[in-house]
């Protein structure tokens, strides 16, 4: 990983500037409820799963000759972890966008 784990950050801020804003006071509130469950999903998984990575990474004890074979275990299943929530959040977004445009569909009619 020449560049590092962290090639990107997650970032809510959008989410953050849209709550924050008069405009949430006219968004549905199923539609609200459905994107702050999305970004909770990805600070309660991605977020947790990365710095538990990053601590595996930066523990001295990874260093050490006798525990290689454990640190890399530790690795393969956190980094086997992101991928898997990583295809449950694109699900969910998936899931998400759906309903978000049948809620606005319904609000036209």
């Amino acid at each position: 990983m020449p560049n590092g784990v962290v090639q990107g950050v997650i970032d809510n801020s959008a989410w953050q500037t849209l709550k924050a804003s008069s405009i949430s006071s006219i968004i549905d509130l199923n539609t609200m409820f459905t994107l702050s469950k999305l970004y909770k999903h990805q600070v309660q998984g991605v977020e947790s799963t990365l710095n538990h990575i990053l601590s595996i990474i930066s523990a001295r004890e990874s260093l050490e000759k006798k525990n290689q074979r454990n640190t890399i275990i530790l690795l393969r299943n956190s980094f086997n972890e992101m991928v898997s929530q990583e295809i449950f959040l694109i699900k969910k977004y998936e899931q998400a966008l759906i309903k978000v445009r049948i809620e606005g569909d319904e609000s036209i009619n």
